[in-house]
């Protein structure tokens, strides 16, 4: 399946190279967050890519409970392909949801080495005290992390 990006930043509209792969799909709202708007669109391409192997099988979705997942069309998009969410409460992911304590847990990791990595490699050519966190340096280390975790 095709990933999906959801930016958190308003960057991604104006230009700044993000470093992502060719074809990978983005959403964000004009605030730079994910919305009613991109949970249908992010329903729409697990449709798209998973239900259509095995239409008749059933599958759970676990969510979060945030408001943005909260979009009819959406949910009735997902039930009418055998896709039953799964609602955990909002703002309790270390406790309750099982992909932060299981392969999130990796990517972050991960994402943790790339990070070092990176910022080591900035430092030996001088430019780590002035550079800062951006949508591109994330995107890059996030997208070594993403690989090594696959």
């Amino acid at each position: 399946m095709k990933e999906m990006f959801i930016n958190q930043y308003t960057l991604s509209n104006t230009g700044v190279p993000l470093r992502l792969p060719h074809g990978m799909l983005v959403h964000n709202n004009a605030a730079g967050y994910n919305d009613r708007d991109g949970f249908l669109a992010i329903c729409e391409h697990f449709v798209k890519h998973v239900c259509a192997v095995d239409p008749d099988r059933k599958r759970f979705l676990f969510i979060d409970g945030h408001d943005s997942h909260f979009n009819p069309r959406a949910l009735r998009l997902l039930l009418a392909n055998n896709v039953f969410p799964f609602f955990l409460r909002a703002n309790n992911s270390s406790v309750d949801q099982p992909n932060d304590n299981g392969p999130n847990a990796v990517v972050k990791s991960n994402y943790g080495v790339c990070y070092d990595k990176k910022f080591a490699s900035l430092n030996r050519g001088g430019l780590a005290r002035s550079t800062t966190m951006n949508p591109s340096i994330f995107n890059e280390i996030f997208l070594e992390a993403w690989n090594l975790t696959r």
